[in-house]
């Protein structure tokens, strides 16, 4: 008799621990993602994020993710929400200088392998100048953050 109550608690613990893991696909969360604009003269005017699972396209709303007239002004954040578990998601930042006489833009793409599946972790994209650029001078986008982790190349 003894077995036979050993046996029912455990198999009601290994449910219990079952059903915590996968509720995380049961339930997903999105993530964020915070845009940084660490420009000293560069306004960010559009953000376009597009998010793809194999089955199809979820777009972030449209081809802006900025409102009709917002703009990110150098030194601000913003953030935004990713779908739960992209297989890739693309992010393209367009800006201009505070003067409107230049325009600039760069790009970036996660893929899955690159989210950290935490609780309350996100994702930074910081939008930079680099002077030192093999091209010359450009705009970048660099990846980081608590819930990014890069991919390692071998």
């Amino acid at each position: 008799m003894k077995r036979i109550i050993f046996l029912v608690v455990a198999l009601c613990a290994l449910g219990f621990l079952l059903v915590g893991c996968a509720d995380r696909y049961t339930n997903p969360e999105s993530r964020e993602l915070v845009v940084f604009n660490d420009t000293t003269d560069q306004e960010i005017i559009a953000i376009s994020i597009q998010t793809a699972l194999l089955t199809g396209t979820r777009g972030g709303g449209g081809p802006n993710a900025l409102s009709d007239g917002e703009t990110i002004q150098p030194g601000a954040r913003m953030s935004f929400y990713l779908p739960p578990f992209p297989d890739f998601t693309n992010i393209y930042i367009e800006s201009i200088t505070t003067e409107a006489s230049e325009s600039n833009s760069a790009y970036a793409e996660l893929n899955r392998d690159n989210y950290i599946l935490d609780d309350g972790v996100s994702v930074e994209a910081r939008y930079y100048y680099d002077g030192t650029d093999e091209y010359g001078d450009v705009y970048l986008i660099e990846l980081g953050g608590d819930g990014y982790a890069p991919t390692v190349d071998l």
